[in-house]
């Protein structure tokens, strides 16, 4: 078949052909189209694998740096003078990072993607940065969408596929949906106890602006997850005496004292507005990776909770806590049982191939600690030389640092010359010459901390996502300090692992503390926040070990192996999981819903925290009354392909966007008008406001403030009213 043009954008002749509106706007002007905030091309083919596509971008960087290309499957990230790095992705997995092609602003560029032949190859100005295998060739519907942020100039974007039109598939649009909204009650408190008063005023608020349902991520008052003496100091500005009675403890307590447990007092005050209220649960949430406090620090030895590198976590339930081994483990097969008593005694660093700038090696600096805090400068035997020219290779020798940790900086302003992923980036080798096991950190142990005080979180990515992989592009000349750890962090911080027993009679817990509650329903939710730079390292706990060498006949630990084999067991056990629920809920008489996140692909793809969260089995077996669709898009990433499966089931869709930051934005409003319009072109049966703390807080005296009204007006003017209680059945 040949290539058919599917879409041309010029200045004159803004048109979106077989795809689905522009939104956002594209301006006409002299020069070219100018793109406001969340300007957005969708669209959606389905049918026989698509074979081959070609995106060309011509675009001139405005002062807020140049344009970055989104789609959901393809992303490449076109950085900025002050960042000037690009990695390309397909569906949020890293396929490549480079921060080789450098894109001055006020520059025109060309981007040009093209997947043909079981390949993938990216091309900058004709020249080509990514050159590697599709790793899902035989992908049988293609949605398709490109961002165009605030200002980007385009002057033609043209879309070619081997597609005939009958392969286009628009969405089921609708008129209005019913408006839901999610409380994360911790978010909440944060700022003033609640009383009754509070509850009933933001329920009477909730009623009055078409707002039908409510959920609340509550855990139970006596689960360990609230009596955190930390919260007071993770609150309070750096160095302020620990205050348990005000701030966040006293909040707490104030709030228990005043109506008890906090999920039956929202479920009480709910009900009495005649609002259905649903509880959400998230089983792979059970300890936090916020707040680490240095190994052998006064605040680990108050607060810490459960033993971590570098330092100690806090924000954990009892149970977590008291069983921390049944969370995911790590193969620690490459860590040598002497580690503790290893000294460093080399490291290289290696910037990425093509690079044209250079880091002077003098300009390094090297600081060491024996317990994550309290970081030195190190001022031993240092030899820094310069190994290589392409690519640039330094390398420091001579070197016998003491205790388990370093960090490295670099004098002066950023230069943005020096950069690589990660695992390329840092090679490290004892006094013995033998290579050491390192976890990175890149993200310090408490916002705006000194990491030469308080150090850093080791394998907690800066940014939070179930789906990341260990190929993290870090700049060492880019202003920001590097902290490396020997060893490997064995378990993820707060993650338990479905194959035990006992985390599924503990989640089942959960679900009767929902019931006995007076809940209507519950929301699955598995998203968390769980960081690492190494998801496939992880889920090598004995139960699965075993499972797989009974299946497969392999030792996983020690044999080569197809990891989207483990991603198929562990998905079982978390399926087994919820028809348990399933059948409890049914026999409480209450609705269950299932979060579906973007994450969750075929096993045979990086998938939402290695698992196979199988969602079409889910729907298959009757196990939700409703799903959730938790994504940033109702019409990106798996989407269309879970409307497709719900509605022949009977199932009501709703769409669950990230609205935390928009208040603070200012182009929160034109964000929200599109996140409003994509739930109705999606086919959203249900809008969910997510979360309540974006537009409500709680007054000193109990009252309600809405701080940002223009959230819910927006969303209400297209609220469906009557929504049943307890689902669709």
């Amino acid at each position: 078949m040949p290539k058919r043009l599917l879409l041309i954008l010029d200045s004159s002749n803004p048109s979106d052909d077989l795809l689905q509106t522009v939104y956002g706007g594209l301006e006409p002007t002299a020069a070219g189209l100018r793109a406001s905030l969340a300007t957005n091309v969708r669209g959606y083919l389905r049918g026989a694998p698509l074979k081959s596509l070609h995106v060309t971008i011509r675009g001139v960087g405005t002062g807020q740096g140049a344009p970055q290309l989104l789609t959901s499957n393809y992303e490449l990230r076109i950085g900025s003078p002050e960042n000037p790095t690009t990695g390309a992705r397909l569906d949020s997995s890293p396929i490549a990072m480079t921060g080789r092609a450098v894109v001055q602003e006020e520059a025109p560029f060309a981007v040009s993607y093209e997947r043909a032949g079981g390949r993938i190859r990216i091309l900058l100005d004709g020249n080509e940065i990514l050159n590697a295998p599709d790793p899902r060739p035989g992908l049988g519907l293609f949605d398709f969408e490109i961002l165009f942020p605030a200002g980007a100039l385009v002057s033609d974007v043209r879309i070619e596929g081997d597609l005939s039109e009958e392969r286009v598939c628009p969405p089921a649009r609708s008129d209005a949906f019913a408006l839901s909204v999610c409380t994360d009650f911790p978010d909440d408190v944060a700022h003033h106890a609640w009383t009754g008063k509070t509850f009933a005023e933001s329920m009477r608020f909730y009623r009055q602006n078409g707002i039908s349902r409510v959920y609340y991520i509550c855990p139970a008052y006596d689960d360990g997850y609230w009596d955190q003496e930390a919260r007071a100091w993770w609150h309070a500005p750096a160095g302020a005496p620990v205050n348990e009675e005000g701030g966040y403890c006293g909040n707490v307590r104030k709030t228990y004292e005043a109506v008890g447990d906090f999920l039956p007092a929202a479920a009480r005050a709910a009900h009495a507005e005649g609002l259905s209220f649903f509880a959400v649960l998230k089983p792979y949430e059970s300890a936090l990776p916020f707040g680490l406090f240095p190994e052998g620090s006064k605040e680990a030895r108050r607060f810490g909770k459960i033993p971590r590198l570098g330092g100690p976590l806090w924000l954990t339930p009892h149970f977590t806590a008291q069983n921390p081994t049944l969370r995911v483990e790590r193969n620690m097969g490459d860590v040598p049982e002497d580690i503790a008593k290893r000294r460093v005694g080399a490291i290289r660093l290696t910037a990425e191939r093509g690079l044209t700038g250079r880091l002077d090696p003098s300009r390094l600096r090297l600081w060491t600690s024996a317990n994550n805090g309290d970081y030195r400068l190190y001022k031993g035997a240092l030899q820094a030389r310069l190994e290589r020219e392409s690519p640039q290779t330094i390398s420091l020798s001579g070197l016998e640092l003491p205790g388990r940790f370093f960090a490295i900086t670099v004098e002066g302003s950023p230069t943005w010359s020096f950069g690589n992923s990660l695992p390329e980036l840092i090679e490290v080798r004892d006094t013995q010459g033998r290579l050491l096991p390192i976890t990175f950190g890149q993200t310090q142990a408490r916002p705006r901390a000194d990491f030469r005080v308080l150090g850093f979180a080791f394998d907690i990515t800066p940014v939070s996502s179930s789906i990341q992989h260990r190929d993290e592009y870090a700049w060492l000349d880019g202003g920001n300090p590097l902290g490396v750890g020997l060893g490997r962090e064995r378990y993820l911080p707060g993650q338990l692992c479905e194959a035990y027993a006992e985390v599924q009679a503990w989640w089942l817990r959960q679900v009767e503390h929902c019931i006995a509650s007076g809940v209507d329903g519950v929301d699955f939710r598995v998203v968390h926040h769980n960081r690492t730079y190494d998801w496939t390292s992880f889920g090598f706990n004995a139960p699965l070990v075993d499972a797989f060498r009974q299946r497969h006949g392999l030792d996983i630990l020690r044999e080569p192996f197809d990891y989207a084999d483990l991603r198929r067991l562990r998905g079982e056990r978390y399926t087994a999981f919820l028809r348990k629920a399933r059948r409890r809920l049914r026999e409480a008489g209450k609705a269950m819903h299932l979060h579906i996140s973007r994450g969750m692909k075929t096993p045979e793809w990086h998938t939402e925290s290695e698992i196979h969260f199988d969602w079409p089995a889910w729907i298959r077996e009757d196990l939700a009354d409703e799903v959730t669709v938790k994504t940033s898009s109702m019409r990106g990433s798996n989407s269309p392909y879970v409307a497709a499966a719900a509605r022949p089931a009977g199932l009501k869709m709703n769409f669950c966007p990230y609205l935390n930051g928009l208040p603070g934005n200012s182009n929160g409003r034109a964000i929200m008008n599109h996140l409003v319009h994509d739930a109705l072109d999606g086919g959203a049966d249900g809008f969910i406001l997510y979360e309540n703390a974006a537009f409500m807080a709680a007054k000193a005296d109990g009252s309600i403030r809405i701080t940002c009204p223009w959230m819910v007006e927006m969303a209400a003017q297209f609220a469906r009213p009557n929504r049943e209680r307890i689902g669709n059945r």
